[in-house]
């Protein structure tokens, strides 16, 4: 039998949240947190997927990284822009590395500042 594979690739995870870390260090505003946010949980939902089906432990500590940074942002409402920004581009980052992701575009800076 084959190997199991996501619904959606690593590749365009990687792209649908860089391009929702740009609207949102463009302009933080309810909407593009929002679509930050599901991109983030998106790649979490690659990461657990990869964690359940035999690439293991290697995703482990993205995924609990991922969670930490879903929980501060819910339930801190209003967390300044910079953290998010910088948060979001460390873990997108990460999940680059650990999926082998190929860049097409410039890598996203954890420095980042707004």
């Amino acid at each position: 039998m084959g190997r199991l594979t996501y619904f959606r690739s690593a590749e365009t995870i990687a792209e649908s949240l860089r391009m929702a870390l740009g609207a949102y260090t463009a302009v933080p505003g309810r909407e593009a947190e929002q679509g930050l946010y599901r991109g983030i949980h998106d790649m979490w939902g690659y990461a657990y997927f990869a964690i359940q089906n035999a690439d293991g432990q290697q995703w482990n500590d993205l995924s609990q990284e991922i969670l930490a940074t879903l929980k501060a942002t819910e339930q801190r409402p209003g967390v300044e822009p910079r953290i998010v920004v910088q948060a979001a581009a460390r873990l997108i980052a990460r999940f680059e590395h650990m999926a082998g992701v190929t860049l097409k575009t410039a890598p996203v800076s954890p420095f980042l500042s707004l």
